[in-house]
């Protein structure tokens, strides 16, 4: 899913392009999500977009790649703080396409296949995963 219809002025990267740029060291993820969706998994060391907004300042010189379970919520975010200059990009697909691409997602014991995908409706997982809604 391309959220760039409803938020233009928010650049989108691919889970593929995400990635990539992982190996760079210079990426933070934020996770836009709920707290009970960001303790089932998270992409690697993500932060809370509460913990970027009261330390901005920490992340200038990283690629700031905000995501969600579809990239909805992300693009929302990304666009607020574009409106404030603070260059976010938006995970394409969001956490599921992140997963379709081959990213691993973890929680507080490390690597994991569960993910928590929004509501049932949005059950669209690989086989290899446990849907939790």
């Amino acid at each position: 899913m391309s959220c760039q219809r409803e938020f233009p002025d928010v650049q989108d990267l691919s889970p593929r392009e995400a990635i990539h740029l992982t190996d760079t060291g210079k990426v933070i993820f934020i996770d836009v999500r709920e707290p009970y969706e960001q303790s089932v998994s998270q992409l690697p060391g993500a932060i809370t977009a509460e913990y970027f907004l009261d330390n901005a300042e920490k992340y200038t010189s990283f690629i700031k790649i905000g995501y969600s379970t579809i990239s909805y919520r992300s693009g929302l975010f990304a666009q607020a703080l574009q409106k404030n200059e603070i260059p976010v990009y938006n995970l394409r697909g969001g956490l599921l396409a992140w997963v379709h691409a081959g990213g691993r997602i973890y929680n507080g014991a490390g690597e994991t296949r569960r993910i928590h995908v929004y509501r049932q409706e949005w059950d669209l997982a690989p086989a290899s995963y446990e849907a939790v809604w």
